[in-house]
């Protein structure tokens, strides 16, 4: 892989770092637990439940995210960086910029 390669992608996985804590931060608030309002109505009561479920799997998607970036971001400069953790073939730069929290390429992605 080369030099200028193995810097956009290194540029690309901290910019997404960057986001993904940022939602984290978002997505934790957004779970905070909240005091139960007697007023409130069974329908309404239950669709806040369902808001707070997607956005606990969101944080839980954005966490697993995050710590898949920074691994990757620790493999950069690697001798095997850019290969597939799978079959060992190359990555393509495309993939490896469109999806950088990802080792594997798309065929072996979707096994």
């Amino acid at each position: 892989m080369k030099k200028s390669d193995t810097g956009e992608i290194k540029r690309r996985i901290l910019s997404e770092i960057k986001k993904t804590e940022k939602r984290i931060v978002e997505y934790r608030k957004l779970t905070e637990p909240e005091s139960p309002d007697c007023a409130v109505d069974t329908v309404l009561r239950a669709e806040a439940q369902n808001t707070g479920n997607i956005n606990k799997t969101a944080l839980k998607i954005s966490e697993e995210k995050s710590k898949a970036l920074k691994y990757m971001l620790s493999e950069v400069g690697k001798e095997d960086f850019g290969l597939c953790k799978r079959c060992n073939a190359p990555v393509p730069l495309q993939r490896l910029l469109a999806v950088p929290q990802s080792p594997f390429c798309v065929k072996c992605t979707s096994v």
